[in-house]
């Protein structure tokens, strides 16, 4: 519970909430992962990923009050559980691990195709309603 109570939104001056310092935390961390992987450096690597879910996570989890920001942040934690998944692969199981990143790779994808197909449909409906005359009055 007190790692929750670490990662709360400090306030800003005009008591709005600033998150930029978790997505900042974030940034830095995802990049000593990947850093890591590429340097062959694994318990670094290793060490890093679950903070950086862990961040991922909560970055989605603030932002669901936006749907758009919500579905790109759900679908990084996917890119994120996949890019974990093929390091350890790579690091631990002679590259076996693969076929399972590409499951992760996957899932983010099909999260923004629906999204977006989504929002392709509910414009084009809400063009053809905008067209449509009136009903005439009675």
């Amino acid at each position: 519970m007190k790692v929750f109570e670490m990662l709360r939104v400090p306030d800003t001056e005009e008591g709005k909430k600033d998150a930029s310092w978790i997505q900042n935390a974030h940034v830095a961390l995802w990049l000593l992962k990947d850093t890591s992987w590429c340097s062959h450096w694994h318990w670094v690597g290793m060490a890093v990923t679950i903070p950086t879910l862990v961040l991922a996570c909560k970055i989605a989890w603030d932002s669901r009050k936006i749907v758009a920001d919500l579905i790109h942040n759900i679908a990084v934690c996917f890119w994120i559980c996949a890019n974990i998944v093929w390091m350890t692969g790579e690091f631990f199981g002679n590259d076996g691990t693969r076929p399972h990143a590409k499951v992760f790779f996957a899932i983010g994808g099909v999260v923004l195709l629906g999204y977006y197909a989504y929002c392709l449909i509910k414009r084009f409906t809400d063009a053809r309603r905008v067209r449509q005359p009136a009903p005439p009055a009675s």
